[in-house]
Order: structure tokens, then sequence, then C-alpha cells
């Protein structure tokens, strides 16, 4: 039986290596399996995984950061576009109704001035349109990497990059 208890009280306090996915069974004392409850120990196992040879953890956990930030900014992409298509939801309708009434108070008071509310309006929707079911976010991404690709000097920090020197001075 594997050694539960440990492994959550490894998980706990954050010993257990990030991207270390396997569950390794084990045995105890003397040859004999015990269960989790009764569990007193198996300080070996637990300081080899404590202490990798030189460079493991820092691959694992690099890996798996680089995983976790490339999730993390997936699902954000994929709320910006989400709440894009929900607000144009909204928005279309406002619009619509808008141009209708503009209209008709144009064709009332025989005042075309009456329907320039309707322009910026419609460079609203249009952008929001791209964005939620066009190609912008394409559009975007392709000036992102223009812009990494030729123009890099925009990126630079200020005072140039962050060091330890400059982390240890604050």
């Amino acid at each position: 039986m594997p050694c539960l208890l440990s492994a959550l009280q490894e998980a706990a306090t954050g010993v257990l290596l990030a991207g270390a996915h396997v569950l390794l069974e084990h045995t105890c004392g003397a040859g004999q399996q015990q269960s989790p409850m009764s569990h007193s120990g198996c300080g070996a196992f637990w300081k080899e995984l404590r202490h990798p040879p030189d460079g493991l953890f820092y691959s694992y956990s690099l890996e798996s950061q680089w995983l976790m930030q490339n999730q993390m900014r997936e699902r954000q992409t994929a709320m910006q576009i989400a709440w894009t298509r929900v607000f144009l939801k909204y928005f279309d309708t406002f619009f619509g109704l808008a141009a209708v009434g503009l209209t008709a108070g144009a064709i009332k008071n025989k005042n075309p001035g009456v329907l320039l509310p309707i322009v910026p309006l419609s460079f609203v929707f249009a952008y929001q349109y791209d964005m939620g079911y066009g190609t912008l976010l394409q559009r975007i991404k392709g000036e992102a990497e223009n812009i990494l690709d030729t123009q890099s000097t925009l990126l630079e920090l200020p005072k140039g990059p962050l060091t330890s020197e400059n982390l240890e001075k604050i």
C-alpha cells in the first residue's frame, strides 16, 4: 500500500517535487506493509526525493512552471474571448435598437444629423465583433511577433534588466 500519509504531509509542506507524478509503493520497516495511519516514517525515501541529483529539481520545476504559465495564459485568453462574445450579444442588441430609434427619429424630424451617434457605435460594434469572432487576436499576435523580431529595443527596461544586486539594494 502506498504511503499516502507521508505524501500528503510532504505535499502540504511544499517539499514534494513539482513535476514528480509517480506514485511509488514502498515497504516500511522489516518487510511489512504499513497502513498510512500507522506509518512511522521512511526517511531514506523522502531524503532522496528532497535532494535529487543536480539539475533534476531545476529542470522539473522550471518545466512545470512553463507549462502552468502557458495554461494560465491560454485560460486568460479564452476568458477574454468569451467575455467579448457575451458583451457583443448585449451590445448588438443595444446597437440595433439605437440604430432603429435614431433612424426613426431622423425620418420623423427630417434631420439626418440625428443619425450621427451611429458612426462611433458602429466602430465599437465592429471592434467587438472582430475581437470575438474575427481575426483580431491573430493580427495582434502577428504584430507582437513583429515587435519581438524587429523592434526588441522597445522592450528593454529602464536602467537595464533587474539583477540580484539590484534586488539586494532594495
